[in-house]
């Protein structure tokens, strides 16, 4: 377990004294400091089943009375909190009771009073990352809950619904993200993917058509456009799509791709052929295996 200097401490702590086992401190070599002074050292862990905190002054003091160790609420990423830690006032506690440690318990939340609307948009960009898409749900939740007019939160939690397959719920949240930011291009464009997703190619173009509306360099709706329209029967519009998204973003592989596909239906094979082979090319730099494997079958049935 990896013990970290900090700044700040934490707040809203009730004491009482129940005698536990915990906190040794890791390899020098594994230590991470930040160092500020007080209660210096701090580590994060399981303990039986909840999610802890164990705060020393110095770090020869773990295992004394000068220990302070703390459960988070069930369900708690202590070590997303622990990031959180640096932003709240931080004090040495000491007790002189006989115990070997004292544990203090966090109420209602990570961090009591301390705890942001942005706490929790970090901690819900965090999970996303990490692939824990129902706990960033969870967590840009908790950021609107705070924070009701938060546009940014509404549009995660929006992708994050889409990640698990619910496109309804990730329509409603852009919707909710657009109430409040009517010129949130990135909201249009997501919820143009998720009604394509959901069949509605037209309302798909129209998001598309909004998201350019406010920003016209943005490559990835133009081709998204372009996918849509060409689902729609329109594969000269497709191509114009495909155009402008090359005419921004020169490598846009997939743009390369989609104008092959369009190209080929429309009967201009010396064009698709050059559009399969850039696209196996860059698909080939990336190390994108299947998408390059692909292109290069198309190739083979146009050659």
């Amino acid at each position: 377990m990896k013990f970290k200097i900090l700044t700040g401490l934490v707040t809203g702590l009730v004491a009482c004294t129940t005698s536990v086992v915990f906190c040794q401190p890791s390899s020098a070599a594994n230590d991470s400091f930040f160092n500020n002074g007080t209660l210096k050292y701090i580590n994060t862990g399981i303990l039986n089943a909840e999610p802890v905190m164990c705060a020393a002054v110095n770090q020869e003091d773990t295992g004394t009375n000068r220990t302070l160790l703390f459960t988070l609420k069930q369900g708690s990423d202590a070590d997303a909190t622990l990031k959180k830690l640096p932003k709240v006032d931080l004090t040495v506690v000491e007790f002189t009771n006989s115990q070997k440690y004292s544990v203090a318990k966090i109420s209602n939340s990570d961090l009591a009073a301390g705890t942001k609307a942005e706490d929790f948009f970090i901690q819900g960009e965090d999970k996303y990352q990490k692939g824990d898409y129902k706990g960033a749900i969870a967590a840009y939740t908790q950021a609107i809950a705070l924070n009701p007019n938060y546009a940014q939160a509404y549009h995660n939690r929006g992708i994050a619904r889409s990640k698990l397959g619910d496109k309804q719920g990730a329509v409603a949240d852009y919707n909710q993200a657009l109430r409040i930011n009517p010129n949130y291009a990135k909201a249009y464009y997501n919820r143009g993917i998720a009604r394509s997703d959901l069949g509605d190619k037209q309302g798909a173009v129209a998001d598309y058509n909004q998201a350019l509306r406010i920003n016209p360099n943005y490559a990835q709706a133009y081709n998204n456009r372009g996918l849509a329209r060409f689902k729609l029967g329109d594969k000269q519009g497709a191509v114009a799509d495909y155009n402008q998204a090359l005419r921004i973003d020169p490598n846009h592989v997939n743009a390369y791709y989609n104008r092959g596909l369009a190209r080929r239906g429309l009967g201009d094979k010396q064009g698709a052929i050059q559009d399969f082979q850039k696209a196996a090319d860059l698909y080939q730099k990336q190390g994108d295996k299947d998408s390059y494997q692909k292109a290069l079958n198309h190739l083979k049935q146009l050659q």
